[in-house]
């Protein structure tokens, strides 16, 4: 149990305040003019995760955990096909629906465009997935991956007017 509760701190709830704090430091660093671009991208993308997701995640934890070795990877790869293939589809839409109403012009369409990627990441490497099977240490490097790559756009962003 001290275990777990040290693999879920170190794998789940240290890298979300990492995240956290980049967050702060990008909007610090943008400005805000800048940083409201920045928030109306991240809140396209989390729109169209909702798309993506369908409240699967939760759903998934549970079948998998009570199957247990072929039926679990089975299962496992019909779930994860269908999070792809979703993404894959929400991600172009949501390109195409950018390009044709010619928001890729504006620094919040290019923003959205360069965020897309994010949903194809996530269900490449889902953490439903990761949480099903208990493999914190894999889920750990995956949120710290996620909450790294924030901390370096702080660096990597020209400062704003704030």
């Amino acid at each position: 149990m001290r275990r777990t509760a040290w693999l879920t701190l170190l794998s789940d709830w240290l890298p979300k305040l990492v995240s956290l704090v980049s967050v702060v430091l990008i909007a610090r660093r943008l400005g805000a003019s800048s940083f409201a671009d920045f928030a109306v991208a991240l809140g396209w993308i989390g729109y169209a995760w909702w798309a993506v997701d369908l409240g699967q995640a939760g759903y998934s934890i549970r079948t998998l955990a009570a199957r247990t070795g072929s039926a679990q990877h089975r299962l496992g790869c019909e779930i994860w096909s269908l999070y792809l293939a979703l993404a894959t589809t929400v991600s172009a839409a949501l390109v195409l629906a950018l390009w044709v109403t010619g928001a890729t012009d504006g620094p919040r369409g290019r923003l959205v465009l360069l965020l897309t990627p994010f949903l194809l990441a996530y269900a490449v490497f889902p953490d439903w997935w990761l949480r099903a099977r208990g493999l914190l240490p894999a889920l750990g490097a995956a949120n710290w991956a996620t909450a790294l790559a924030l901390l370096l756009v702080v660096g990597l962003l020209p400062p704003g007017s704030g």
